[in-house]
């Protein structure tokens, strides 16, 4: 769909059905674009000195949730922090931050919450968030040798 052969990955669709999100490396470092259908180019929406990924939409459509690379990491830790920006465009805002290894995903449902899942001194760790309020209670946990998901 974005007629070219950069690396485009994690693709979500916007609520109109005609745009899609979607993070590339075609400025040096991973951001997030946005591209409506039978457009040439993609337009940046997330860009910074560091990688942005992951494009999500909250449950009730009202944010594009993202992850970034915490300015503070450094190459032998992972710190990711959770961001979110208004679907109509703004300025960006942190949700929470995450430790170790760490992903997350935002279910269709209205009234869901997204789920945030670390890995922890080999654990796996998941926690429900709030786009606004940040980080909720834990929903599950798994103790040993976790691999990193």
């Amino acid at each position: 769909m974005t007629l070219d052969d950069r690396m485009d990955m994690t693709p979500t669709w916007m609520p109109d059905d005609s745009t899609v999100l979607f993070c590339s490396d075609r400025n040096g470092t991973f951001d997030i674009f946005r591209q409506r259908i039978g457009a040439t180019n993609a337009e940046p929406l997330v860009t910074g000195p560091g990688d942005q990924y992951s494009p999500n939409l909250s449950p009730d459509r009202a944010w594009i949730l993202y992850a970034e690379d915490a300015p503070d990491s450094i190459p032998t830790s992972t710190h990711v922090r959770l961001m979110r920006i208004p679907i109509t465009g703004g300025l960006a805002e942190k949700v929470l931050d995450a430790q170790g290894t760490a992903t997350f995903r935002s279910p269709l449902a209205t009234g869901s919450s997204p789920v945030l899942c670390e890995l922890r001194n080999g654990s796996v760790v998941f926690t429900a968030f709030d786009p606004v309020r940040g980080r909720g209670r834990e929903l599950s946990h798994v103790e040993g040798h976790a691999r990193p998901v």
